[in-house]
């Protein structure tokens, strides 16, 4: 991966926790750029890949603007 731009595809960004390890799990392997694929994104979980790295870019079909109480996504 070193050198190259990478995809990773995530069905729903919720939290962000996972995405956030897998993006540190590719960072070690100097990727160039990091992209982040993924149908449905919650503001909580952009603001963390964000606040972690502002150059990933997340491309969401959607953006549900907050999480319920469980950290779940309030869209269904």
């Amino acid at each position: 991966m070193k050198g190259r731009s990478v995809i990773l595809s995530d069905t729903m960004l919720a939290t962000g926790g996972s995405l956030l390890d897998a993006i540190q799990i590719i960072e070690k392997r100097s990727p160039k750029r990091i992209f982040v694929i993924t149908a449905i994104a919650a503001k909580p979980g952009i603001e963390r890949i964000f606040k972690y790295d502002p150059t990933i870019k997340i491309f969401a079909a959607a953006i549900d603007p907050a999480l319920n109480e469980k950290g779940c996504q309030l869209a269904t």
